[in-house]
């Protein structure tokens, strides 16, 4: 799994979470979810995770802006994608 567009296209966080919950994994847990996606994904640039900036940082940003984006119903998910794409990959 990835968060960056995986196979192009096939995966998303968005993607990521609702597979998640598919398979049995709370929203609650989603957050979790990410993180091991996260450690699982082998594109992540060396580096990126720090003292000052975590994995866990990264991860409660990024859910703060993905449920953002589901309240919000027509926000576009691309400006997500790239944060993830020039923050990490």
């Amino acid at each position: 799994m990835c968060l960056n567009g995986g196979d192009r296209g096939k995966c998303n966080p968005l993607h990521s979470i609702f597979q998640g919950q598919q398979k049995g994994i709370p929203v609650a847990g989603s957050q979790q979810f990410l993180l091991a996606v996260l450690a699982q994904d082998p594109q992540v640039r060396p580096g990126t995770f720090h003292e000052g900036f975590s994995a866990e940082d990264f991860v409660d940003l990024l859910f703060s802006l993905l449920l953002a984006a589901l309240l919000r119903k027509d926000a576009p998910c691309a400006p997500i994608l790239a944060l993830i794409r020039r923050t990490i990959y």
